[in-house]
């Protein structure tokens, strides 16, 4: 048979007394019948005894022994070893999923990079792998030899996040072999392009979470696509994705009417047009984020507030055209409300804070860097009205004093963040109070912690 290979004693692999008995009956050696018993074809009779193999040895010591024989090698059916439900080695950090499970990934993946060509990934079952997050050196070449033969035929949970070698050649072929997907994260796939995202929506229309952040060709004719044919998505991720227009976010609000989650950084091309469309089709929208989204004005972000009454995040980051007006709307329809963005909003003042202090009293976050107009009055109504409050940005407000801080360490015993960069009428006894009632509190400047 030519097979070489050394079982020690160690490893409790000495035949039992009836299959020594048996190969005897039958014959050894050169001059043995055809019907020869032989360790070969003794182990390929018996359903599980290669899986028996792997769990008092290892996969690779396995591996080892079946190349080593034309026999095993060749043999239809072998399966070493079924691979995690969770499967991810992003990092080189320490491999992640049940257990030594994740190590035989490991040892897959590193065979699907130097054996692509070998019936051993054969040995291995991917069709219980549900989720997989692979790292940002991964190739199309990898892709490709990984997702043939309709291997993770059953994944639902794909992250590709910042692998930037990525083209439209795996993501295309991800969208023909992977039908049940509910997860992709394409954040900074930069190679991809609308051809291949198409294919995704048209492969994958049971899609309920995209994340396309940062990725540049990405334009209207493929979001729309995502539309018309991923009904039950509910969280779109469009980060710097500067080709967006209202045209395909209006499909989106038409076309989804289960988001939760929008998140719109710096698409300078949405205008109230499609966040209009956003307030009338999607109702049940939790988190907005519009950062630098600058053409957003009243009139949409009202229209947002009537729609949307589970809000819970809204970030208006840079939205300079925001006023109280509006804001205001949000407080009354919005009570559910915990985290509020409103750096750069200049135009807002007194009276839409004090409107939110008053009636969102879920408030966890409230950020309101560069409200200049912002004084004590409405400070005052939120260390009264948001106990819960954790993290509070007051930098360039200049107004604030002593009197309006002090009530917020009284009324805010939960705060762990606090930033007042640029509050020139804050004095350090007031800090230093703020110190002592509040031990775990992080004193916060622009960047960094400053105590």
């Amino acid at each position: 048979m030519g097979l070489i290979c050394s079982l020690s004693n160690d490893d409790d692999t000495t035949p039992s007394v009836a299959t020594r008995r048996e190969y005897h009956h039958h014959g050894s050696g050169a001059g043995g019948s055809a019907s020869t018993l032989t360790l070969s074809n003794t182990l390929l009779k018996e359903t599980g005894i290669i899986r028996n193999l792997v769990s008092f040895t290892s996969v690779p010591q396995t591996s080892r022994l079946l190349i080593t024989c034309t026999e095993f090698y060749m043999a239809e059916g072998v399966i070493l070893q079924k691979l995690p439900t969770t499967c991810d080695i992003s990092s080189s950090g320490p491999w992640t999923g049940a257990g030594d499970e994740c190590n035989e990934f490991k040892f897959y993946f590193k065979n699907c990079r130097q054996h692509a060509n070998s019936r051993w990934l054969e040995w291995f079952d991917t069709l219980g792998v549900k989720e997989l997050k692979l790292p940002k050196s991964m190739t199309d070449e990898e892709m490709l030899i990984m997702f043939r033969s309709g291997r993770f035929s059953k994944l639902q949970t794909l992250n590709l996040g910042f692998c930037t070698n990525i083209t439209d050649a795996s993501l295309t072929k991800v969208a023909r072999g992977c039908s049940h997907l509910q997860l992709l994260n394409l954040n900074s796939c930069s190679n991809i392009t609308d051809v291949s995202l198409s294919k995704v929506a048209r492969g994958c229309s049971n899609l309920q979470s995209l994340d396309l952040s940062f990725c540049h060709n990405i334009t209207d004719a493929s979001l729309g696509e995502v539309a018309r044919r991923c009904s039950n998505l509910q969280s779109l991720e469009l980060v710097n994705c500067r080709n967006i227009t209202d045209a395909s976010l209006s499909e989106v609000a038409r076309g989804c009417s289960n988001l939760q989650t929008l998140e719109l950084h710096n698409c300078r091309h949405i205008t109230d047009a499609s966040l209009l469309e956003v307030a009338r089709g999607c109702s049940n929208l939790q988190t907005l984020e519009l950062f630098n989204c600058s053409n957003i004005t009243d009139a949409s972000l009202s229209k947002v507030a009537r729609g949307c009454l589970n809000l819970q995040s809204l970030n208006l980051y840079n939205c300079y055209n925001i006023t109280d007006a509006s804001l205001s709307e949000v407080a009354r329809r919005c009570s559910n409300l915990q985290a509020l963005n409103l750096t750069g909003c200049h135009n807002i003042t007194d009276a839409s804070v004090s409107e939110v202090a008053r009636r969102c009293s879920n408030l966890q976050t409230l950020n309101l860097f560069g409200c200049r107009n912002i004084t004590d009055a409405s400070l005052l109504d939120v260390a009264r009205g948001c106990s819960n409050l954790q993290t509070l940005n007051l930098c360039g407000c200049r107004n604030i004093t002593d009197a309006s801080l002090s009530e917020v360490a009284r009324g805010c015993s939960n705060l762990q963040s606090l930033a007042l960069c640029g509050c020139r009428n804050i004095t350090d006894v007031c800090k230093n109070a703020l110190r002592q009632s509040h031990p775990k509190l992080t004193f916060q400047s622009l960047f960094v912690s400053i105590g």
